[in-house]
């Protein structure tokens, strides 16, 4: 039992680790889908500032100032020149390789997600597995202390009242163990319907952001909600 109990606290390890993988995994690919609106808004802004950068840089020196607070001016205004140039560049190659990119992060969560299913089933294998031989381990010890408790009749009532408690230990081990069962049980039905209400969430977000919210699919989500325990 102990030796089943490692590897399942392995394997659970080995789970909780992809899933980290996948949540950020899927972050950045939500990061990379969010990105290219607020791209082009900045490139909207730079552009307009690298118009008025350049018509300053065209303008004469100014009169009232002296040559060196004018030079000056110029070098910062040459900087910010410069500097709008490259961010205009960077930015623009961000929404040329945001299909690969996105593509790669795609590829990268389906293959985790792939990766997650082997110990997933292990895992719940591995419960059901130790939860069975608990039961027939707490059923052997209440059988065990009945049988006890028939062999003892008749003895001492020292004796009999240390069969009896020994019989009402075991009654309380198999009622645990059943009821661990029952909640390992109660714990996977919940993970199915938090998993069902992820995808319905996601595929919810992709329609929203293609048409925008119908009153089908508000249903559908409070109906979702709802659910919850």
């Amino acid at each position: 039992m102990q030796q089943l109990e490692l590897i399942l606290q392995q394997e659970k390890a080995s789970l909780a680790a992809i899933k980290t993988s996948i949540a950020e995994t899927a972050k950045g690919l939500q990061e990379i889908k969010d990105r290219p609106p607020q791209v082009a808004t900045r490139l909207a802004e730079a552009k307009s500032q690298l118009e008025d950068t350049s018509a300053q840089l065209k303008l004469p020196l100014r009169a009232d100032e002296g040559p060196v607070m004018s030079e000056a001016r110029r070098w910062a205004q040459e900087t910010r020149y410069q500097a709008l140039r490259s961010e205009i560049a960077a930015l623009d190659q961000e929404l040329l390789s945001q299909p690969d990119r996105r593509k790669l992060l795609e590829a990268r969560l389906d293959n985790a997600t792939a990766q997650a299913e082997r110990p997933r089933k292990r895992v719940k294998t591995l419960e059901e597995l130790i939860a069975r031989k608990r039961q027939e381990e707490a059923d052997q010890a209440l059988a065990d202390a009945e049988a006890t408790r028939r062999e003892v009749a008749g003895n001492h009532p020292l004796v009999i009242r240390l069969a009896q408690e020994n019989a009402d230990l075991s009654e309380e081990i198999a009622a645990t163990a059943s009821s661990m069962k029952t909640l390992t049980d109660q714990m996977e039905q919940v993970k199915q319907l938090a998993r069902q209400i992820e995808e319905d969430f996601n595929s919810a977000r992709e329609s929203v952001e293609i048409g925008g919210l119908s009153h089908e699919l508000g249903q559908m989500l409070l109906q979702r909600s709802q659910s919850l325990p």
